[in-house]
């Protein structure tokens, strides 16, 4: 695997987690790119399907139509720092994303 693709496949393995926790976390789940890509729900597959189609994303999490925070999705940089901004509200429920970018970092730097 050369660079390129490990950074796609770390960028990839990040979101999903990402959208794992904040799914378990009881949320829904919306991606923005100037428009929704997918309208917030909690169906992971659909959710997954529809990121990284773009340089920059935005992840949304809702406890029911109450925005809670949004994460700040930017690819093409090391992989381990897709998640690179978010609210700080979010912070108690990314957790294992964060672990798991730390984890991708200090192997990779």
């Amino acid at each position: 695997m050369d660079e390129h693709e490990r950074r796609i496949e770390m960028e990839r393995r990040m979101v999903r987690c990402l959208v794992r926790e904040l799914l378990s976390h009881g949320f829904k789940v919306g991606n923005w790119n100037e428009e929704w890509l997918i309208e917030p729900c909690r169906d992971e597959a659909a959710i997954l399907a529809d990121t990284m189609v773009c340089d920059i994303e935005w992840m949304s999490a809702y406890d029911g139509d109450r925005h809670v925070g949004t994460v700040m999705l930017v690819y093409g940089n090391d992989g381990w720092d897709v998640c690179c901004d978010y609210h700080t509200s979010l912070e108690p429920y990314l957790t294992r994303t964060m672990k798991l970018a730390d984890r991708f970092q200090g192997r990779f730097q």
